[in-house]
């Protein structure tokens, strides 16, 4: 007879640019360690677009694990556009990565599914600067004083050293592999992902599944979904007229399909647009992949007639203001 397997989870990833919610962008992998973990532990591992679902044969197996056990999980995009169209504030795809475990799931308002960050969607606090080893202590101070904890909470200060070299101070975490907590006087001042491996190929994200804890929700729920929530990037659209069939048209505006003044004429630079017309959004607008909102090039000499349905921003043109606080979709007509 073949084995029986149980349901044991779903990890779902959710994005709202797209037009169906689902992230199907990212794919799973698994280092070394955690493939053989999933091995004894007879676990099966189903992939799906947007996710993975995990099947047990035993989930007492997750019990008697150790607390430190887990199941780590290393998530990468195939869509090199994603940081642009994806909301993730102080984000770097050379020097960040995002981490997520499962130790304090926050109950969705669905009430059937759980989020793996603290905020609504992915957020700054789940963002963890890479050290392949050594790492610039940025909020060091002398005098201050440090203790460095797991995401579990052990202090794993007796693996970790800090070093001054040349100007600068260090943490130095030699062969230690995992998140680690800075914390100053009492509080939390620097997140670090320390893999000591020379040749690492950096994820997007890292998502650690606590094995006890996975259990215990599993125990608690019917059916236990772990979700990732990515928002989009709400940008300042920027209609830029090029064309010249659209140069002499005498006072147009662009209306939404609510027949609404949602974007604002910008006065011509001849030095600048070469004097075409050029319309700016009021408010910042969300990229998205589908929209049934619409905007239309509409003259006011002819009773409001459209003259042209425009396209919606793309993730390929973005531009930042000189500041870097302000991003812009240019949209080129």
């Amino acid at each position: 007879m073949g084995q029986s397997y149980l349901y044991l989870l779903s990890l779902e990833f959710r994005h709202s640019y797209f037009k169906d919610g689902m992230f199907k962008k990212l794919h799973c992998s698994f280092d070394s360690e955690t493939q053989h973990l999933i091995k004894n532990l007879g676990l099966i591992i189903k992939p799906y677009p947007g996710g993975v679902h995990f099947l047990t044969q035993d989930p007492e197996l997750l019990f008697s694990s150790p607390e430190s056990k887990s199941l780590r999980i290393f998530l990468e995009c195939n869509d090199p556009l994603y940081i642009n169209y994806s909301s993730l504030p102080e984000y770097s795809p050379t020097h960040t990565v995002l981490y997520f475990n499962n130790l304090n799931p926050v109950q969705n308002t669905d009430n059937s599914t759980f989020l793996l960050h603290a905020e609504k969607n992915v957020g700054k606090k789940n963002v963890f600067r890479i050290s392949g080893g050594k790492i610039v202590f940025k909020t060091y101070k002398e005098g201050g004083r440090y203790h460095f904890e797991d995401s579990l909470g052990n202090d794993i200060s007796n693996l970790l050293e800090i070093k001054q070299i040349g100007s600068d101070w260090h943490l130095l975490s030699g062969q230690y592999n995992g998140a680690i907590h800075i914390m100053a006087n009492g509080e939390e001042s620097e997140r670090i992902y320390a893999n000591p491996k020379p040749v690492w190929r950096k994820p997007l994200a890292i998502v650690e599944l606590y094995l006890p804890t996975l259990y215990k929700n599993f125990k608690q729920e019917e059916k236990l979904e772990y979700l990732l929530n990515f928002h989009t990037v709400k940008t300042k659209w920027k209609y830029i007229i090029v064309s010249p069939l659209y140069k002499d048209l005498k006072s147009p505006t662009i209306l939404n399909g609510k027949k609404t003044t949602v974007f604002e004429s910008l006065p011509k630079k001849d030095n600048d647009e070469k004097g075409y017309h050029t319309f700016q959004s009021i408010d910042e607008l969300p990229l998205l992949e589908y929209s049934e909102d619409y905007f239309s090039l509409v003259s006011v000499d002819h009773s409001g007639a459209i003259i042209k349905a425009l396209p919606r921003a793309s993730p390929e043109q973005l531009v930042y203001d000189d500041d870097k606080k302000t991003m812009y979709s240019h949209i080129f007509i």
